[in-house]
């Protein structure tokens, strides 16, 4: 699953309450961005919300019966019968494996919810909440629209000192094995008058559950540039380039157990002379341990076959060769 997240600076308005978080926790739940934009709340609740009811005949899962006149109802602008079966699909199996102690995915193909995941995300969303109320407001939207508002004030943008770019930093994927490679994408749209210069960007993996910088237990390999972004490292006024990093999760990553780790950074260049700075909000990534895999060879210790020293031909016996492999790691070795 992609997660976009969209990175835009109130220049020294600027606030930096995560209202993408609500976003990502609905694309973690019910599987799919589009979902997060329906306007149909009448097919919210009078066509989705009754087959959830604790009453209804499955419960809170959605049954084959329930699932019918689901399908079969005009569906919201921009959903498919694909999607609606899918994203059905995912809070069953979320319900299903939750309640029956499986909590994570077992792969990537999964079409479940992770509840790790949620548990953090769930976390996050309480703690800005808490620290937007700590500031007067009673919620962490209400000071993000404050902050937006304070921005409108401005008489023009471009007059003041600050960030007229767009940054979208993509993570490629949202499970990645020990040891197995995950693309990190950052995407930059020039809205300046005038190029970007000297853009340098720096990834800084942090440890979810420590706060910890975790960034070596990681190999960050070189990025691959696309689009206007330049090889000299500018990208030219009203353009947009992008750039790709392989990154990939040593086993130190997750040891013994699933660990969630937040992927961001700091991007720079220089605009007119001026070096600009900005973090970019971070994306999560699950990483699972790997299995460790010990393959023991074992055959017969006598052999029967023809004697080269008698004239008469013995016919040759076939003999046994095991093998037995032991998995003592602590990640499972799939189509093994």
């Amino acid at each position: 699953m992609k997660v976009a997240v969209p990175i835009v600076c109130f220049c020294r308005y600027c606030e930096s309450y995560p209202i993408h978080l609500g976003t990502v926790l609905g694309i973690e739940v019910l599987g799919d961005e589009l979902w997060i934009n329906i306007e149909d709340l009448n097919w919210l609740s009078n066509v989705l919300r009754p087959t959830v009811d604790d009453e209804s005949d499955s419960g809170v899962l959605i049954s084959r019966r329930e699932l019918s006149p689901i399908l079969n109802a005009p569906l919201p602008n921009g959903t498919t019968i694909e999607a609606v079966t899918k994203m059905v699909e995912r809070m069953n199996n979320t319900l299903f494996g939750w309640n029956n102690g499986q909590l994570e995915p077992q792969n990537t193909s999964s079409n479940m919810a992770s509840y790790s995941t949620v548990q953090e995300l769930t976390q996050d969303i309480n703690s800005y909440q808490q620290k937007a109320q700590e500031k007067g407001f009673s919620s962490y939207l209400e000071a993000y629209n404050f902050a937006a508002n304070e921005l409108n004030k401005l008489d023009s943008w471009e007059d003041e000192a600050g960030v007229c770019a767009v940054v979208r930093i993509r993570v490629e994927q949202e499970l990645a094995v020990t040891r197995e490679a995950f693309l990190a994408k950052l995407e930059i749209e020039n809205n300046e008058d005038s190029s970007l210069e000297k853009i340098t960007v720096e990834i800084v993996i942090t440890d979810t559950t420590t706060a910890e910088e975790a960034t070596g237990r990681f190999s960050i390999g070189n990025s691959t540039l696309s689009g206007s972004l330049n090889s000299d490292l500018s990208l030219p006024s009203g353009m947009s380039g992008s750039a790709e990093w392989l990154i990939v999760p040593y086993s130190e990553a997750a040891p013994t157990s699933n660990r969630i780790y937040d992927v961001g950074g700091v991007l720079s260049y220089t605009l007119n002379g001026e070096e600009i700075v900005i973090p970019l909000l971070p994306t999560k990534i699950t990483v699972i341990p790997d299995p460790s895999l010990l393959v023991h060879y074992f055959w017969e210790k006598y052999v029967v076959g023809d004697d080269p020293f008698t004239e008469e031909r013995e016919p040759s016996v076939p003999f046994t060769l095991g093998v037995a492999v032991k998995n003592s790691g602590y990640g499972t070795a799939y189509n093994l």
